[in-house]
């Protein structure tokens, strides 16, 4: 038997718990992370697929964008789009960031001594 994909978990869960959630569809389920929740305000539970921005950028550079290009496109059509109430959410997770303080380049930036580096040195 075949371990079942995070997409393949996550659509059995909501079609249990008879949810109508959004999936980008097949291209991007490796970009899948797992299922974000919250509460509304009308004080229910509301669940949605909650993807990586670095794997949906991948998945568009595998189709032949160039970072940049992926990057972009998905800023534009995907990460700002609303798809109705089962939109999904997207995470950065913060890949070419270090949290070091003695790593070059240091910088406090919210003033609270957190620290946020890149590790490329890019500004």
């Amino acid at each position: 038997m075949n371990p079942m994909s995070k997409a393949d978990v996550i659509n059995e869960y909501a079609e249990f718990n008879e949810m109508d959630l959004l999936s980008l569809g097949i291209q991007f389920e490796g970009a899948i992370m797992g299922l974000a929740e919250h509460w509304t305000r009308e004080g229910g539970r509301a669940e949605h697929i909650c993807y990586s921005k670095q794997g949906i950028v991948e998945a568009l550079m595998k189709d032949g964008l160039t970072e940049d290009g992926a990057w972009e496109y998905a800023e534009f059509n995907i990460f700002c789009a609303y798809f109705g109430p089962g939109t999904p959410v997207y995470v950065d997770e913060f890949v070419d960031v270090v949290a070091d303080p003695d790593h070059e380049g240091f910088e406090d930036l919210f003033g609270d001594g957190s620290v946020m580096v890149n590790v490329d040195g890019a500004e």
